[in-house]
Parts: C-alpha cells; sequence; structure tokens
C-alpha cells in the first residue's frame, strides 16, 4: 500500500474504533509487518498493604487488551514530552516507537517491531501524523466544549467497548471487578440557574467537572450527560473501592467552596455493570438509585438493589 492510499482509507472512516483499525492495517500493510498497534499509556494508583502507589499501565488502544510488558515505555516517554506537536519514529529495543501525543492523561503510541529504513519510516510518519490529527479531531467531537467531559453522544459507544471487554474476561465479573456505573446530579441546580444567573450556573459547573477530574483516575470515564448531570464509569476495581472513591467525591463537592455560590451538593445512584447489560437498562437501574437520593433528602450516595422502588408510577424527585 503507498503512502496515498493508506492516508485516504484513513479519512474514510467515521469512528474511533474503525480509525484505529484501519491505521493498524495500513501502517501494518506498508511495513510488511503484522505487529503493529496502538497503545495507550496512563498511570494508575494501586493500594497496597503499606499504601498507595503510582505505576504505568498500557493497553490496546482497539481492544482495550491490557499488556504486560513495555521495557520501551520510559524511553518513550522521555521521547514524546520533547515532541511538540508531530509524531516520530523511536528506535528503542528493535521497534519502532511513533509517539501520537497526550491527551487527558493518555499517552498515545504506535508500535511496529523491526527495523525498517529511513524513506520507509517517513511516508509512515506522514501517515502516523494525519492520524494523529483525525484522532484529536474526533476526540473534540466526543467531548462537552463546555466542561471539556467525554458527552453523551460518546456514551453508548464507549459503552460497547466496555461491554465487549466484559465479556471477554469473565472472570472480571466473578471477583467483583467489573466495572461500575453511577449518574451524578447536582442538587438544586435549576435554583442556581435562577438564582444568579446562567453564567454563574456554567462556572458551577466547571468547578465541579474539574473536581470529577481530580477526583477520579485515568482509567475511569466521566460524561457530561445532559445539563446538570454527569455520568461516571469506574474501571479495574471491586464494589469496596468504588463505593470509597464516589462517597469520597461525594464528600469533596460538599466541602468546596464555589465562587459566589457557596455550598453545592450532589446526588449519586450507582450499580455494577453486568456482560448482559444493555445501556437503557443500566442508566435505568443508576437513574432508580439515584432519584431515590434525591427522595431521601440529597447530598447522599445510594446503591441500586432489586426491587428498590420498582413501581411503574416511580417519581422523579425535582433535582
Amino acid at each position: 500500500m503507498d503512502e496515498f492510499s493508506a492516508i485516504a482509507q484513513l479519512t474514510r472512516q467515521a469512528d474511533f474504533q474503525s480509525l484505529c483499525e484501519a491505521t493498524v492495517a495500513a501502517v501494518g500493510v506498508m511495513l510488511g509487518r503484522e505487529e503493529v498497534e496502538l497503545v495507550e499509556a496512563f498511570e494508575v494508583t494501586e493500594t497496597t498493604l503499606s499504601g498507595h502507589s503510582r505505576k504505568w499501565s498500557l493497553r490496546r488502544m482497539v481492544n482495550g487488551q491490557e499488556l504486560e510488558s513495555f521495557d520501551w515505555l520510559p524511553e518513550a516517554l522521555v521521547f514524546a514530552r520533547r515532541e511538540v506537536s508531530l509524531p516520530a519514529p523511536m528506535p528503542a529495543s528493535g521497534i519502532q516507537v511513533f509517539c501520537l501525543g497526550e491527551l487527558a492523561g493518555m499517552n498515545r503510541f504506535l508500535v511496529a517491531k523491526g527495523d525498517f529504513d529511513a524513506e520507509l519510516l517517513g511516508a509512515v510518519n506522514r501517515v502516523v501524523t494525519i492520524f494523529a490529527h483525525l484522532l484529536n479531531l474526533m476526540d473534540r467531537f466526543e467531548r462537552d466544549p463546555l466542561t471539556d467531559l467525554l458527552n453523551r453522544q460518546s456514551f453508548d459507544y464507549r459503552f460497547e467497548q466496555l461491554l465487549e471487554r466484559c465479556q471477554r474476561n469473565p472472570h472480571r465479573a466473578r471477583v467483583d471487578s467489573s466495572p461500575w456505573l453511577a449518574v451524578a446530579d447536582i442538587d438544586h441546580f435549576k435554583h442556581i440557574n435562577d438564582s444568579y444567573g446562567h453564567p454563574l450556573g456554567d462556572e458551577v459547573l466547571l468547578h465541579f467537572s474539574r473536581l470529577l477530574r481530580e477526583s477520579f483516575r485515568t482509567e475511569d470515564l466521566l460524561f457530561r450527560y445532559g445539563g446538570e448531570e454527569f455520568v461516571i464509569i469506574l474501571n479495574n476495581t471491586d464494589s469496596a473501592g468504588a463505593l470509597h472513591a464516589l462517597e469520597r467525591f461525594r464528600q469533596r463537592v460538599s466541602e468546596y467552596p464555589f465562587p459566589s455560590v457557596g455550598q453545592v451538593t450532589v446526588s449519586i445512584g450507582w450499580d455494577s455493570f453486568g456482560s448482559q447489560n444493555l445501556p437503557c437498562d443500566l442508566m435505568h437501574r443508576a437513574d432508580r438509585a439515584l432519584y431515590l437520593a434525591k427522595r431521601q433528602g440529597r447530598n447522599r450516595l445510594v446503591r441500586y438493589e432489586p426491587g428498590q422502588d420498582d413501581s411503574p408510577n416511580f417519581p422523579a424527585a425535582e433535582a
């Protein structure tokens, strides 16, 4: 495949998954190698008996599969920090690493095993540059313009990705380490808008979004689902870890001095992923738990339980 054909193939893709798959396929053909993959690296917090520690984790961008060995990563991270805009090949341990940049705490790379001549690497580098730009452009469409969190349109797509991972790894569900979904709603937000005006309401949303990003890990997914409603997907933790993270966030919001407004609180409903869940079913259960939190007085965290106010006339409490 020549350089132009590869770029034409990339620019025909309409979503993140197909763009990544097309890039891996095109670069693989150009290099004559099957061992080409897109990966993203991020720091995670581990809890041990001696306390908390940070470590790097690596996963494939195409299917989310975690990778165990990445000796090249420390050198690649140093190299990536020197790059201002364009990716460039970096020889490391018999591989070529193209740095794609950092976004939302994720460092992205294209990795190909083998040694290649400079002319071929130059052509691949130009294709990878186009891919990096398309990836950034696509990411802009997935994000809420006010808060820079993922938007509602990207929720179903991300949910399907996580569902596929759960189905590929049912062991995690058995050990209580499947993903967890929470719906967080700012209490009395309509009153804030009516009393202080929409510009200050937007300022509350900005501060709230910053607290979200600071309270959860890079591997967790944060969405502005609509208005004052946010969705949190926690990955790689058990029920106790999810409960602790959500309760810590709820308390942090209640103690935060929001400018001009003062105290703001949040109500949260949450539930666990299942390998057979549909987005609408899981959101429905988390919403029921959220409404129960509202009815119980707000500023609280409620996990969904089967039979929990399942009557068909379940009323939505005032936000």
